[in-house]
């Protein structure tokens, strides 16, 4: 079966092919997880990608998509950021990350661009 790719609204479409790089990064710490790579090496390429990609991604979607409206999906994916930004602080802010710690941010940040991509853009698009 073939799988083609979803046809966004050209408003969304930068946000949505954005979401690429998330997942990638989300596969990239599991991978750094089985493959046994230090702790604090993936903790550091998490705070890496949060400062050169991810903090920008969310700040754009909040001012262009979020604002637009007030719905509770929309309420939704913010928690869903502030959720994700308190996983940043705590990486930041200590020195222990241990492999649960990790793989619970891989889980979050990849249910987050799901919920979106799923969910959220279509809602967005339709309304």
């Amino acid at each position: 079966m073939e799988v083609k790719p979803i046809k966004r609204n050209k408003n969304i479409t930068l946000i949505s092919k954005d979401h690429h790089s998330g997942l990638l990064a989300c596969w990239k710490i599991n991978s750094g997880i089985n493959l046994n790579i230090a702790t604090e090496r993936i903790k550091k390429y998490i705070l890496f990608f949060w400062e050169d990609h991810l903090e920008q991604h969310f700040k754009e979607e909040e001012l262009f998509l979020f604002d637009t409206m007030r719905d509770d999906k929309i309420s939704t994916a913010i928690e869903q950021h502030k959720s994700i930004r308190e996983k940043i602080k705590t990486f930041a802010e200590n020195d222990i990350a241990d492999t649960f710690m990790l793989q619970q941010f891989a889980e979050e940040l990849n249910d987050h661009i799901r919920y979106e991509e799923r969910i959220l853009f279509p809602f967005l698009e339709k309304a």
